[in-house]
């Protein structure tokens, strides 16, 4: 009798364990982290290097009407230097 007693607390110990871990888990991780684990990051080409960079980290520049994304500010001189020779 003592020892049912005793397996039936270790279970319902176990499964409060789970229950609480997921529970608390899903509610302290930011907000702003389960955003970015969800979504995926677009990636946008420097036509100057060929490069694929993140969208959020690139230069933007609107040429002609039109937007193109480089890496770094060489890639954006060099770029403008081609098409405007």
């Amino acid at each position: 009798m003592i020892i049912l007693r005793f397996i039936s607390y270790v279970i319902f110990g176990v499964i409060l364990y789970y229950l609480l871990h997921f529970a608390l888990r899903a509610f302290f991780v930011p907000r702003s982290r389960k955003r970015e684990e969800s979504e995926a990051e677009e990636l946008v080409q420097d036509p100057q290097c060929q490069l694929y960079i993140p969208k959020r980290q690139a230069i933007k520049k609107r040429i002609s009407g039109r937007d193109y994304y480089f890496c770094n500010q060489k890639c954006l001189k060099g770029f403008l230097e081609r098409t405007h020779s």
